[in-house]
């Protein structure tokens, strides 16, 4: 299994059902993306599990034992994205207004 280097935003932990001694960890990541380390997000090829499901649906913080936020960072624009906005905002700026004539 390949590791990951992405910046984490938040961590859920929540208990097993079939074994209340045992406490799965759920990421969400500042992309985000998640992940988790329970059997069925580990088995599953779509990567999903009913943790991660439950960060998506926004009742992760209802459910867990325990959270805690990671990182305060907002996701940032993707260099493409800014460079084209950036273009787009200059060309904009530079094109002279023009007279639409509407014929009825």
């Amino acid at each position: 299994m390949m590791a990951m280097n992405k910046e984490v935003e938040k961590l859920w932990k929540f208990r097993s059902s079939s074994n209340p001694d045992k406490l799965y960890e759920t990421l969400l990541y500042v992309d985000g993306s998640t992940s988790c380390d329970c059997p069925g997000w580990c088995r599953r090829a779509e990567r999903t599990c009913k943790h991660t499901r439950s960060v998506a649906a926004g009742t992760a913080d209802m459910e867990c034992v325990a959270s805690h936020q990671v990182s305060e960072a907002q996701p940032q624009p993707k260099q493409k994205t800014a460079q084209k906005q950036a273009t787009l905002k200059a060309k904009f700026e530079l094109t002279p207004a023009r007279k639409v004539l509407w014929k009825e």
